[in-house]
């Protein structure tokens, strides 16, 4: 199957999405029930039409993949398919391996920790896995991320409890060119440093795992 590139619709603009108690029950039990057909059926099949039955759609779209993707991983060993759960998605529903990995993530450290973000834009519940992942966030900050009302307002709570932007520093920005190389610049006007190299996909199973972990830690690719 063809790739299918995905990417982020959502802007520091983009509202949240007031997800009612029903359709958050919907996506967990449809996804649930998903699941437990395709063990039951020894095959992922099933999970993966429901994955591109969800592309197809436009309501909460992110969230319904963020949990696919998340009972995906979590159930993949049980099917014993001799691929990896990023290779299989990849091929068969066109999401890229690196989108995979922060969707699931998305959903094990934000959305489980405090299921009343599920109706957030889901590029600002990405922003958050690292905050949740590391124990930053504390309750008062998980509050005021349940009233935030747009992506912007969730990156404030997400820079202050970071560190991102401190007293005369500017944001640290990391990308990766196609090469490998990495490259960051603090700020806008900063000077552009090169700090390592992060090699390409190799077809190395334990390489491209270790490769799609790291750039969902906040790398960007360029």
């Amino acid at each position: 199957m063809g790739g299918l590139q995905i990417t982020f619709m959502s802007t520091k603009d983009t509202p949240a999405l007031l997800l009612s108690r029903y359709e958050w029950q919907e996506v967990v039990e449809d996804t649930d029930k998903v699941i437990e057909l395709a063990l039951l059926s020894g095959t992922p099949e099933i999970a993966f039409e429901f994955g591109r039955g969800i592309l197809r759609e436009g309501h909460i779209k992110g969230i319904k993949l963020a949990k696919l993707f998340y009972e995906l991983r979590e159930a993949w060993d049980k099917f014993a398919t001799g691929d990896r759960v990023e290779d299989a998605v990849e091929r068969e529903v066109g999401v890229p391996k690196d989108t995979f990995v922060k969707y699931a993530n998305a959903f094990k450290y934000v959305v489980l920790e405090r299921p009343a973000l599920a109706g957030k834009p889901i590029e600002g519940l990405i922003k958050l896995i690292a905050a949740s992942r590391e124990g930053q966030l504390d309750e008062e900050d998980w509050n005021e991320l349940e009233k935030a009302h747009n992506v912007g307002a969730m990156l404030a709570v997400r820079d202050r409890v970071r560190g991102v932007h401190t007293s005369g520093h500017a944001r640290l920005h990391r990308w990766r060119n196609p090469e490998g190389q990495l490259y960051c610049k603090r700020g806008p006007n900063g000077d552009i440093k090169p700090f390592g190299y992060l090699v390409p996909e190799t077809g190395d199973e334990d390489i491209d795992a270790a490769v799609a972990a790291t750039l969902a830690s906040g790398i960007m690719d360029n």
